[in-house]
């Protein structure tokens, strides 16, 4: 909502200022309505036999309206503070856009008769250096092939591309024509009506090298990994899986064999003989 306040006394401008500054947001003006937002935005005054129109704050004017009236200040990246008119249009100055970057993730399908063309798509895929630019604004920063899916015989046979795996709710759903290993798999026998695609494995081992806790190795696999002791050290509780929430600890041989070289050393010269 926009107010406009006729006042020809800068007093009454500077306390309306004050006003607007010392109000405390969210501001509730009754159980339906709350005020989140309050500013002045742009100030006009005639000046001599014209009026000038200056920006509030981080307020600015677009660059349209600097252009389409005289600007009292220079422009600067597209956009002015002061012009020396009063639009027409009533517009205002208007917060700054920041300039954002903006992600997006799109899924192609593509249909082939044979594997021969398949192969050239994923050698396509495979040897495009990335970041690839379309024009100014648009980059295409990742590019992955996931999924292939062929006939075989009356059905179809959807198998993932290297590095890449069924979730395991999808291999549970349709019948694999693989081992489900790791609560994954590489293959199923369907064409999946909806959800996604084979998945690309992350490598949990590189990106959080403390997954597995102290003391430990991990070893990648596809849509999980596994951890394992270092040589003299268990699991604290050797039902459970390895993890951070079970860590490995020192072996009890070895907790042992110390405890007898210590001992050891306390014994008297005649007692050692």
């Amino acid at each position: 909502m926009v107010v406009e306040v006729n006042a020809s006394e800068t007093a009454v401008i500077s306390n309306i200022r004050s006003s607007v500054n010392s109000v405390v947001l969210p501001f509730q003006v009754d159980n339906s309505v709350e005020i989140t937002a309050f500013n002045i935005s742009t100030v006009c005054s005639l000046n001599e036999t014209q009026y000038q129109c200056k920006c509030e704050g981080l307020f600015v004017w677009p660059n349209d309206t600097c252009h389409s009236y005289k600007a009292c200040d220079d422009i600067t990246d597209g956009s002015c503070t002061c012009i020396n008119a009063l639009p027409i249009d009533g517009q205002f100055c208007q917060e700054p856009i920041s300039e954002f970057t903006y992600e997006y993730e799109a899924e192609i399908d593509v249909s082939f008769l044979d594997l021969f063309p398949v192969e050239l798509l994923r050698n396509l895929v495979t040897n495009t250096s990335l970041p690839l630019t379309l024009n100014n604004n648009t980059h295409i920063t990742d590019i992955d092939m996931t999924t292939v899916c062929g006939l075989n015989g009356r059905e179809y046979e959807c198998k993932c591309e290297e590095q890449h795996f069924w979730p395991s709710d999808t291999c549970r759903v349709y019948q694999v024509c693989d081992s489900i290993v790791g609560g994954t798999c590489g293959c199923i026998q369907a064409l999946p009506s909806e959800g996604s695609l084979c998945q690309r494995d992350i490598n949990e081992c590189l990106f959080c090298p403390s997954v597995c806790g102290p003391n430990s190795t991990c070893t990648n696999q596809l849509g999980s990994y596994n951890c394992s002791c270092l040589d003299g050290f268990t699991a604290t509780n050797p039902s459970l899986l390895i993890s951070i929430n079970n860590t490995c600890r020192v072996g009890k041989l070895q907790l042992l064999v110390s405890g007898w070289i210590h001992c050891n050393k306390l014994k008297s010269p005649h007692q050692r003989q």
